[in-house]
């Protein structure tokens, strides 16, 4: 039996980022890394993703599209990521790092008071694929305190960094009250490619529900004026609303 996929290393599709390279279980992570490869030919990642784990929140029934931003808050990046998202009336949802949380809580409050998601991405941002139930159980928990202790908001989503996850995690997640939530559509933001990521919009379908993956970190503080903006812009054209996600 399947017990989880590594979804994606944030970076595309790596199956073998977190996967030790000898184990006694190695023909079920070999079982992984086919299916994942398979997923890639068929250009359908989402779909098999949505199949085998309905549990995860990959896109929603929404008209809108849901912006969504990993490993906040950061000292630069998150500042212009709100200012460029309050300049166009756009709410969205910001999966935080809890240690992040507790360094620059007053960003936290500036999320939820401008009227943003705060939701979970672990304490310090760990691979939980490889982490022991304990572990993962205390990241997760302790990012929600975090959340509730300077935000005033308790998250009810929850991301797995890197997009890694196995069955136990998304048991431990529903144990502690969180739905797992994945994307549609990564936008690569920390590759700083501006053509790539302009053809990468032009080329995807979007559509209602949609869960787009960016990043406010030390990758992105530089590009992030560019990339949410022309995001931004280019489905504004197409007459697509924007809202924090919700299922």
């Amino acid at each position: 039996m399947v017990s989880g996929i590594p979804a994606t290393n944030g970076r595309g599709y790596n199956v073998m980022s977190g996967v030790p390279a000898t184990s006694g279980r190695g023909c079920r992570y070999k079982l992984w890394a086919l299916m994942t490869h398979a997923a890639i030919i068929l250009k359908y990642p989402i779909a098999l993703i949505e199949r085998l784990f309905p549990s995860i929140l990959c896109r929603t029934k929404s008209q809108g599209i849901h912006l969504t931003f990993d490993d906040g808050p950061h000292p630069a990046a998150t500042p212009v990521v709100l200012d460029i998202l309050k300049q166009f009336g756009i709410q969205a949802t910001f999966f935080l790092n809890g240690e992040h949380i507790d360094w620059y809580p007053e960003l936290v409050r500036r999320i939820v008071k401008e009227g943003h998601s705060a939701q979970n991405h672990g304490y310090t941002h760990r691979n939980l694929f490889r982490c022991s139930a304990a572990v993962v159980k205390d990241e997760l928990l302790k990012t929600t305190e975090a959340i509730m202790r300077h935000g005033g908001s308790t998250p009810k989503y929850f991301r797995p960094p890197f997009g890694f996850f196995r069955n136990e995690t998304l048991k431990i997640a529903a144990e502690c009250s969180l739905k797992p939530v994945l994307w549609s559509f990564d936008s690569k933001d920390y590759f700083h490619r501006e053509k790539t990521f302009d053809r990468s919009i032009a080329r995807h379908t979007f559509t209602g529900g949609e869960i787009l993956l960016f990043h406010d970190n030390e990758s992105t503080y530089g590009s992030a004026e560019k990339t949410v903006r022309s995001l931004v812009d280019f489905l504004s054209k197409r007459h697509f609303a924007f809202s924090a996600i919700e299922e």
